[in-house]
């Protein structure tokens, strides 16, 4: 097979391509697949894989990606969709620039990929599903709680407020406000307590909102997507290994426009017993400089990257970074940093 790519569902129904490997033109990689139309089209609409012998010439399929296929000098192709718990969520193409149709073993191959994708969109949906119930448990043991001992203070406080109301002792009335002020006092820390067992964050999911937010931020400035992949159980870091980890997603990111030219970026934050790790992984964009891949540079001494691989071996981590210089091939920045669990 010439090209590889797969298309995936966005919040408006349609699917953009979004991964790609072999693939040359622009065109290609701006086709957005709607239901009906095309070879993805029509698989959207039988939720059957399908391929063509011929994709110019097909009476199978509409001319919608007709001038784009062209381009890119597609013969033969199959498309396979990846089937989730609410449709279809992706379509996995494979194809090649002669006209022949693509053989059994591809398909069956290429098949096995989209079985065991939709098998992880099961498996997270379940999750998904698990985790909004426990945390609607624990929304209503929380509001159980409230109610339980809000309702019982502010009953004493009325009591406390009517018995006050005929007392004409100075002495007893005095006493009976100070009794208000310290039932209050106990209803105000049975609040500031619930709210902040409200807001905890659990152990690791810190510094994994600091890095979606990180990313959403660089997408919304540059228009490229991180598509994110987490591994392992998250736990509690040192601040200065967490600062690392931000500060390195930041400057590849950073990087991946600056120098890869790349159209989106993979990232994968992986927790081992005692080592923390986050990849990046990016294709060459069509219009980048791959002159330093192809003399073996690396990141340099004072540069951004260089600073963050001092910082690293300070704390006895290890920065890597690997550029194959082929058209089709990968950046690749891992950063590994001794992470055993932080008690603050």
């Amino acid at each position: 097979m010439d090209i590889a790519s797969a298309a995936l569902r966005d919040a408006d129904g349609e699917f953009p391509m979004s991964v790609d490997q072999g693939v040359r033109s622009s065109d290609f990689r701006a086709i957005r697949i709607k239901t009906g139309a095309g070879l993805g089209g029509l698989v959207l609409q039988t939720g059957q894989p399908a391929r063509l012998a011929d994709y110019h010439n097909s009476e199978l399929i509409t001319p919608d990606y007709l001038a784009a296929v062209d381009v890119e000098g597609i013969g033969g192709i199959v498309c396979v969709p990846v089937l989730g718990p609410d449709g279809v969520n992706a379509l996995l193409y494979a194809a090649v620039r002669t006209t022949v149709t693509p053989g059994d073993i591809a398909v069956v191959r290429l098949e096995g990929l989209a079985a065991e994708a939709g098998t992880a969109l099961h498996h997270l949906a379940a999750r998904a599903g698990h985790a909004e119930l426990a945390a609607l448990r624990q929304r209503q043991s929380i509001a159980n709680r409230l109610h339980d001992s809000i309702s019982q203070t502010l009953f004493s406080m009325g009591a406390l407020a009517r018995r006050s109301r005929s007392e004409t002792d100075p002495l007893l009335l005095s006493q009976s406000l100070a009794e208000i002020e310290a039932v209050a006092g106990v209803a105000r820390a049975e609040l500031r307590a619930t709210l902040a067992e409200l807001c905890r964050i659990p152990d690791g999911r810190g510094l994994d909102l600091a890095l979606a937010a990180e990313a959403r931020t660089f997408t919304a400035a540059s228009g490229v997507p991180v598509w994110w992949s987490r591994r392992g159980t998250p736990r509690g870091v040192a601040p200065e290994v967490a600062g690392l980890i931000i500060d390195a997603l930041r400057e590849g990111l950073r990087n991946a426009v600056k120098h890869s030219r790349t159209d989106q970026v993979m990232a994968t934050l992986r927790w081992s017993a005692q080592e923390l790790t986050l990849v990046l992984q990016m294709q060459w964009g069509e219009h980048a400089d791959r002159t330093p891949a192809e003399h073996g540079a690396s990141h340099s001494p004072g540069s951004g990257l260089g600073m963050i691989a001092d910082r690293s071996r300070a704390v006895g981590g290890l920065l890597e970074l690997s550029m194959d210089p082929d058209p089709d091939g990968l950046v690749v920045q891992r950063l590994t940093l001794p992470a055993p669990e932080y008690q603050p």
